[in-house]
């Protein structure tokens, strides 16, 4: 059976349940064809979704639901993000295919303020002190699928550049040989967040060599007056 309900909160529920209403049930829309629409009457794809949308923020926490999978694919065409939530696992990979892919961020200058240069230390210094590194997932299905990484240590980033890293919650690892660990508070890098510190770094590197250029220009003044000298000299034996 199914039902349409509506509350005391000012809003509907679409309900799948059986006969004795003891057992609730998935509910499938447009299983064998057809698109479904939200807030729009695009009609361009399988779901379309316009406005914002979230999800219950302690479902990662409590764990429930099926483990494996992807809670929430989301695009928004006002300027939102796509978003993968995944609960009590390894984290996995999103994949965006596209023969035209890109991420914007707001940027408007309109909207900052306190806008200011970064400091030596969040450009070149930084990003030398950073350890890159080879890996392999602890992650049994992870490993299989992925393989040998390259990345870096997200604690190791944290103390050289710490707004790029922040707590992604639990996640659960299954090694290879089928036992689980529980790591709290995994951390997540922000690789995104690099771009910045390295675009300073290409200036600080370009300033240094400009530098050294003048140097060697003034250098080869000298030496080419030093020989200069010399030949008149060699002129007066």
């Amino acid at each position: 059976n199914t039902s349409i309900n509506s509350t005391a909160g000012n809003y509907g529920a679409i309900e799948a349940f059986n006969s004795n209403n003891t057992v609730k049930y998935p509910i499938f829309i447009a299983p064998w064809g057809g698109n479904v629409d939200i807030g729009t009457t695009i009609d361009r794809e399988k779901l379309v979704v316009w406005g914002a949308l979230s999800s219950v923020a302690d479902r990662v926490a409590t764990c429930t639901g099926a483990v494996n999978e992807i809670k929430m694919f989301y695009y928004s065409p006002e300027g939102g993000h796509i978003q993968a939530v995944q609960e009590c696992v390894a984290w996995r990979p999103l994949y965006v295919r596209g023969s035209t892919v890109y991420v914007q961020n707001m940027s408007d200058g309109r909207l900052k303020k306190n806008v200011d240069n970064l400091d030596k230390s969040e450009g070149l210094s930084a990003i030398l002190k950073l350890r890159p590194i080879k890996f392999n997932w602890k992650d049994q299905e992870s490993d299989k699928r992925d393989g040998l990484q390259t990345g870096f240590v997200a604690q190791e980033v944290e103390k050289i550049l710490p707004k790029l890293v922040t707590n992604s919650g639990k996640t659960v690892v299954t090694k290879a040989d089928g036992t689980k660990e529980t790591i709290a508070d995994t951390k997540a890098i922000n690789f995104m967040g690099f771009t910045v510190p390295i675009i300073k770094s290409i200036q600080d590197l370009n300033a240094k060599i400009e530098d050294q250029n003048q140097t060697i220009d003034s250098q080869q003044k000298q030496i080419d007056q030093l020989k200069k000298e010399i030949e008149e000299l060699k002129k007066l034996k």
